[in-house]
């Protein structure tokens, strides 16, 4: 069985979600049309910080313009804009990810 290399089943298509687990809520950030995201990561503000103190991070794909981007979304104020778009010199692939660990010096 070959790679699946579509961008509907590896990635979460124009949307970023979160969910609040203890009450079933969830939230949705639209990314745009034509723009798939990526496997989102955390990044808490501090080691004090309560649950959904900091940012969610995440790789997304502009279809219309062949170009990619690095996403900085405050996770308190996830349904607005992100905090930043940084726009990426090359192509970051469908399935890429990562994770976040702080800074210990």
């Amino acid at each position: 069985m070959g790679l699946d290399a579509h961008a509907q089943s590896l990635t979460f298509d124009r949307y970023l979600y979160k969910y609040e687990l203890a009450t079933g809520g969830r939230e949705r950030l639209d990314l745009g049309d034509g723009v798939r995201g990526a496997e989102p990561v955390f990044a808490a503000r501090s080691d004090s910080s309560v649950d959904d103190d900091g940012f969610v991070l995440s790789f997304a794909h502009d279809e219309n313009k062949n170009q990619s981007k690095f996403l900085v979304i405050d996770a308190r104020n996830f349904e607005g804009k992100p905090l930043a778009e940084i726009l990426l010199p090359q192509r970051v692939p469908y399935g890429a990810h990562g994770s976040w660990m702080p800074n210990e010096g």
